[in-house]
Order: C-alpha cells, then sequence, then structure tokens
C-alpha cells in the first residue's frame, strides 16, 4: 500500500512539473566544468540548456554557474558545489546542497496571497533548512563537519533544523545584515550581526562567483558605477582569475627544462650481415645476438613540442666462437618532437664503438669464418667485430617513445633502429634494435 502511495505521487509530481517551464542553466564561468547527473546519465552542462528536476549540479574546484527558475528567482552554485534541483510542490521550490556555497536570489510575489505561509524557495542541508518568500541570501554546507551556514543580504531567512520545524513555524528569523549556523550538535542556533559590505568584499575574494554571476546587487553601495558595468567588472575579475589558475595549473603539470637524471633500461639486438667477409671462405650471413643495455639520456626542452636529448649507453656483447666478450658503447644527440602527447618522436646520430680492439677487423661477433689456404683446409678466426678501421662508426638513430607519466620515475616504454656499415673493404652493415622502459629520478 504504501509503494503504490509512493509510486502514485512520483506521477502526479512529473505531471505537474512537465505541466511547467524548467529551469535553465542560465551561464558559467571558470573552467567551465559543471556536471548535471540526472536519473540515468552524466553529462557537461552547457550555458542556456534545460535541467530537468531532480538532477543534480556538480561544480568543479574552478568553476561556478547560475541556474534561473521559472518564477524568475536564481541561484549561484559556487566553485567546488552540489546542488540537486527537487520538484516544486504546492508553491514551494525545494533544493538539496550537499556541499559547497550558493547565493539565492528569490523573486518577489507581484500579489502575495493573504493565505500564503508557506515558503515560496527552500534549500535544504544535511543538518539545516532555509525557507524564503524573498529575498536575497548565501548559505553553505561544508561536507566533513555538517555545519551549515546562512547570511542574509536581503529580507529575511526562515531558519530551522528540519522541514517538519520549518512548515511548522518553529524556525528562526534571521534578516539582513544577520547571520547563523548550525551543525549536528547544535541544540540552539545563536544570531550574529554582520555588515553587508564587508561580507560583499569577503565574497569578491573568496567566491567571486557569488558577486559576478548575481542579479545586479542588492547590497546598499555608494559607488557611482552603475549595477551592470560593477556586474561587467566582477566577470572580469572572475574569469582572469580563472584564466590564471589554468595557466598555473599548466605550469605545475609542465615537465622541467632540463631532465639529467633520465635512463633507459633494455635491451639490444644486433644484426650483423657479413656476406662479403673473406671472399672465398666459408661466410655467415645476417648473424644476431642480444644483450641487456643500459642509457643515459639527459634531456633539454626547447620550445614547444621540441627537445634535445643526449644519448650515451653501453651493452655488453660475446664472440660465439672465441667466447671473448667486450663492451659496446653509443653516445650521441636526438631531437625530440612530441607528436600527439604521449606519442613522442625522437631522430638524431650517435656514434658507436666496441672495445678491446673489436672495431677494427670488420668481423662479427656472431659467428665464424673459415678461409681455405692452397696447400689445404685450415681454421682461422676472426677476433674482430663489426665496426670501422677508425675505431669507431657514425650511425643514424630513431626512437618511438610512449609516455604515460611525465612525473613517475617508471615514464614511458621506447623502441627504436640504429644502423651502420663498416668502413672496412668488406662492407659488414649492422642493423641494431633497443627496446626498453624509462626511469627517471
Amino acid at each position: 500500500m504504501k509503494a503504490a502511495f509512493l509510486f502514485a505521487l512520483l506521477i502526479w509530481v512529473t505531471l505537474a512539473q512537465a505541466a511547467d517551464k524548467n529551469p535553465v542553466i542560465e551561464s558559467i564561468t571558470g573552467d567551465q566544468v559543471v556536471a548535471v547527473l540526472t536519473l540515468d546519465q552524466q553529462r557537461f552542462a552547457k550555458a542556456g540548456e534545460e535541467i530537468q528536476y531532480w538532477d543534480k549540479i556538480l561544480t568543479s574546484p574552478r568553476s561556478a554557474c547560475k541556474v534561473r527558475y521559472p518564477d524568475g528567482s536564481t541561484i549561484v552554485i559556487g566553485r567546488d558545489s552540489r546542488v540537486e534541483i527537487l520538484p516544486k510542490m504546492e508553491g514551494t521550490q525545494y533544493n538539496q546542497l550537499s556541499y559547497g556555497v550558493v547565493r539565492a536570489q528569490v523573486a518577489k510575489e507581484e500579489k502575495p496571497s493573504a493565505k500564503q505561509t508557506m515558503p515560496r524557495f527552500v534549500i535544504r542541508t544535511k543538518t539545516a533548512t532555509m525557507g524564503v518568500r524573498g529575498t536575497d541570501f548565501v548559505a553553505s554546507m561544508n561536507g566533513t563537519t555538517g555545519q551549515a551556514s546562512l547570511h542574509t543580504l536581503e529580507g529575511v531567512v526562515d531558519f530551522a533544523a528540519s522541514d517538519a520545524q520549518l512548515m511548522s513555524g518553529q524556525a528562526m528569523s534571521v534578516s539582513a545584515g544577520q547571520a547563523s549556523s548550525m551543525g549536528p550538535d547544535t541544540v540552539a542556533p545563536q544570531l550574529e550581526t554582520f555588515v553587508p559590505e564587508n561580507f560583499e568584499v569577503s565574497m569578491r575574494k573568496d567566491s567571486p562567483e557569488l558577486v559576478s554571476l548575481a542579479d545586479p546587487p542588492r547590497v546598499p553601495s555608494n559607488d557611482s558605477k552603475s549595477d551592470e558595468q560593477k556586474r561587467d567588472e566582477w566577470r572580469k575579475e572572475d574569469d582572469d582569475k580563472a584564466q590564471k589558475a589554468r595557466e598555473e595549473q599548466e605550469a605545475a603539470n609542465r615537465p622541467p627544462r632540463l631532465k639529467v637524471l633520465s635512463f633507459g633500461v633494455g635491451a639490444i639486438v644486433v644484426s650483423q650481415d657479413n656476406k662479403n667477409l673473406n671472399p672465398g671462405g666459408t661466410t655467415v650471413e645476417n648473424a644476431m645476438v642480444t644483450s641487456a643495455e643500459l642509457s643515459w639520456m639527459p634531456s633539454f626542452r626547447l620550445i614547444g613540442p621540441f627537445s634535445l636529448k643526449g644519448h650515451l649507453s653501453v651493452f655488453p656483447l660475446k664472440e660465439k666462437q672465441s667466447g671473448s666478450t667486450f663492451m659496446g658503447m653509443a653516445a650521441g644527440l636526438l631531437l625530440s618532437f612530441t607528436l600527439l602527447d604521449p606519442l613522442i618522436l625522437e631522430a638524431g646520430l650517435s656514434k658507436e664503438e666496441w672495445t678491446g680492439g673489436h672495431s677494427g677487423g670488420g668481423g662479427y661477433p656472431c659467428g665464424s669464418s673459415a678461409n681455405t689456404g692452397s696447400t689445404g683446409t685450415t681454421a682461422s678466426t676472426s677476433t674482430a667485430t663489426c665496426g670501422g678501421d677508425s675505431g669507431g662508426e657514425i650511425s643514424p638513430r630513431v626512437h618511438v617513445i610512449w609516455r604515460f607519466n611525465e612525473k613517475a620515475w617508471l615514464h614511458s616504454l621506447y623502441a627504436g633502429l640504429s644502423s651502420f656499415e663498416s668502413s672496412n673493404s668488406y662492407g659488414s652493415k649492422v642493423i641494431e634494435g633497443h627496446a626498453g622502459v624509462g626511469i627517471q629520478f
């Protein structure tokens, strides 16, 4: 029976609201991030769009919005706030403030009815309820402590602990220039006084949107400027502050210009083609070896998407026939280009050298060659590897980087290629593949 009654009540409220106009998000300021939660979805709000009753409006720490109701009343929802627009019942517009701050300017009735005793506009919080028939006030709710606060700028606001107290006439009246608060443990809220002009200055400093988005101020002022001029100036100040905050956030997220403690840990695959080595003898083609590679990769951010990156790597190699081991080293300079964050392309030149005399002969680390003499067959071993007679080779090098966290110590994955051909008479060609993870400190 109870379920049927609640269902019938919901249908009646829905039909009643369908016959009336809906509230409209009149304007948005700051970083424009205002979310609307409906019964079945979430979307980002746009200025000028209608909202439905039961919708919840959430503002970000850098955004605010203004909602206008069909009767002309407005509510400015401050930064980092959540308000639910509840249905209008028996002439009373209900709203639920979960946390944050709002400024409500409730339109007065042109022809008030003598029988009208119910408030025209109600804001509920977890610990207090505020009801008015036509006024200008600021309400806030601390979502952590449950403390609800009220400052009345014009008119009178009825302040109570619950709907029942409000509707039964047991509320405390808070007039213009008065304030009060109520928390979970409050027994009897106290009245305090404040100077409206000083409170306006405080709002402009701490919550400028409560001034810039509000209808022409009702707080008395000796300023010779018109209300419209003052509102335009305050809105510009609010937008300037939002722009400054965005720039500061972008600067905080921007990587440092110089990075020194950046390293790469991965693997290198060396492929060496020795098909022209020692004509007349047995040759090995496309010999291949895999090894670990440790790299130091400092970088300097130039301008826009461009950076200059140094590269110094070491990797151990081993000859398959003799079993001797030696170190490979490469040093170079790369130009880095952020193609489409987080994808980065790098290209440049590096000089590579293999230690222990392995850079001078034109042999290979991955196999052996056999020479046939005129008096018989003898086996001879090449102890050299690829490289040039001068002790080092210049090779082009390219990297593709996927950066998944700019500030974390483990921040990227990379893969690359480098290639060079020995300057000795045999023309040994070397292709190297590189892959690993980027770390920084």
